[in-house]
């Protein structure tokens, strides 16, 4: 049996990608919910949080590398078991040493990237987005660290290109661990209708940071290259520059969507001004025939040559 162990970062969406669908097996589902709740109830004795983002790397109990070999024997006779969870990247040697000959599957984001999808979201906050870029920075580094001494059983390639070429994905995946894939067309549609303007705000918040560039330098020149737009990947501050001309656009059309709000919202009052001029208008004339009517009424009524009339009407 061949296992696959997936894990990539919090925000990166990478348990979405496409190509993921490839490997893994609904009739596997029951076996891979077990071990993510043993996963997370191996973090949970070692975090006191239930936020991920205070995380790091640690090393599980041996008590907890029995109850994961006795879970996948329960798939001992697959062919492939390919299991994907977040917070596995953060005890990757674990894994290694709980299953024996599996193979990692590392998904990598930009820092950008990752912060934006956060922030598109989530309300934003300076701390929280700090927090994130710690997380990204811990996770980033402890799957660069496992690839870099486990190279022949790890694949650590980029969100964005798995996403997509599917297709080159598959092939890449399916050579390094010796598989055969079969090539499941399916997409998947990022949940965004701002990202070119976030993305643009989260790459100027990453400028001045040096680690994160550094870093994410590293992985890229560690990674494996799934196609041309890996190669041609610039570094963050080109990126950055790559991104303005969406994001003038971006606060174009917000500007020009602010002038109708706004202008819309002026109508609105306008017309309910002279709503409130019709109806006080409708008001008084219905009040003034009212009073017009009763006048009518009571002449009808008392005038005397009218009850004259009526009482001779009434002798004939």
């Amino acid at each position: 049996m061949t296992t696959l162990i997936c894990s990539g970062t919090l925000f990166s969406n990478w348990q979405q990608i496409a190509g993921l669908n490839n490997v893994t097996d609904p009739k596997h589902a029951p076996v891979f919910a077990r071990l993510s709740a043993l996963s997370e109830n191996i973090c949970r004795k070692q975090f006191p949080t239930t936020d991920k983002l205070d995380w790091k790397p640690f090393s599980p109990n041996e008590e907890d590398t029995n109850a994961a070999g006795a879970l996948l024997s329960l798939v001992k006779n697959e062919p492939l078991f390919a299991w994907a969870d977040t917070s596995s990247s953060l005890y990757l040697d674990y894994w290694n040493s709980a299953i024996d000959n599996a193979g990692f599957l590392l998904f990598y984001s930009s820092p950008e990237i990752e912060l934006s999808r956060y922030i598109n979201k989530h309300a934003y906050n300076a701390a929280q987005a700090e927090k994130v870029m710690q997380a990204w920075l811990i996770r980033s580094r402890a799957m660069l660290a496992f690839f870099m001494g486990n190279r022949s059983r790890c694949l650590l390639v980029n969100v964005q290109s798995a996403e997509s070429e599917q297709q080159l994905f598959t092939r890449v995946l399916s050579d390094h661990f010796k598989l055969q894939l079969e090539n499941k067309h399916s997409t998947f549609k990022e949940d965004s209708k701002d990202l070119a303007l976030v993305e643009y705000l989260a790459t100027g918040l990453l400028l001045g940071d040096e680690t994160v560039a550094e870093l994410y330098d590293d992985i890229r020149s560690a990674a494996t290259m799934i196609c041309e737009q890996d190669k041609a990947m610039p570094d963050i501050k080109s990126r950055s520059s790559s991104l303005i001309d969406k994001s003038l656009q971006e606060a174009a059309s917000y500007r020009q969507l602010a002038q109708t709000h706004k202008q819309l919202e002026e109508d609105l009052v306008l017309t309910q001004m002279q709503f409130s001029q019709v109806t006080e208008e409708l008001e008084y004339y219905f009040n003034t025939s009212r009073e017009q009517a009763k006048i009518f009424t009571d002449y009808l009524r008392t005038d005397p040559l009218l009850n004259i009339a009526r009482q001779a009407r009434k002798s004939q």
